[in-house]
């Protein structure tokens, strides 16, 4: 499973980095295209799986988090859960808002507003997907199951008194000699 996470995590950084490069460097090159938005039409596919990891990955963690975490503390394993979280749900949200508006009428639609977001997207994607890539690889568990619970010492059981016979305990028995030295 560990090398699994691996790959996944080579992945997403390559595609991280591939979203990166074609957002710095795309305006460069596009004109040589026979479209413009080509590149962007197949990196869109592998974004979506990314954002669709990214979001399993983050959900998890968090989940594992909130059921390890009883002190209500705040850490900072805390707060980067619940901030990288949050952010693969925003990412998740305007992403594929804007991805299936691009699907259904085109590039030649979109408005700024639309184009506005997608300058936001590129980045968040870059930074969301580098953070996943990096846990990922360095093999950041989020399954509570994979986690050692500490081992519990098992209860000691109270030593239990015998029950005292009254007819031959000279302390509660009140006729005898002893009972009333005492």
């Amino acid at each position: 499973m560990d090398n699994l996470k691996k790959v996944v995590g080579v992945i997403l950084a390559a595609i991280a980095l591939a979203v990166a490069f074609h957002a710095l460097v795309g305006e460069f090159y596009g004109s040589l295209l026979p479209r413009p938005g080509m590149v962007w039409d197949i990196l869109n596919y592998f974004m979506a799986g990314g954002v669709l990891v990214a979001l399993v990955h983050h959900f998890r963690a968090k989940r594992a988090l909130d059921r390890r975490e009883t002190d209500g503390g705040v850490n900072s394993e805390y707060l980067m859960t619940n901030l990288l979280f949050f952010a693969a749900v925003i990412l998740s949200l305007w992403f594929f808002r804007n991805w299936f508006d691009n699907i259904m009428v085109g590039d030649a639609r979109q408005g700024d507003t639309i184009r506005f977001i997608w300058q936001v997207v590129n980045p968040l994607f870059v930074v969301v997907m580098g953070a996943t890539a990096c846990q990922l690889w360095c093999g950041a568990k989020a399954e509570p199951e994979a986690e050692a619970e500490p081992e519990r010492e098992p209860a000691v059981e109270p030593a239990v008194e015998p029950e005292s016979d009254p007819e031959t305990d000279p302390v509660t028995d009140p006729e005898s000699d002893t009972a009333k030295e005492s």
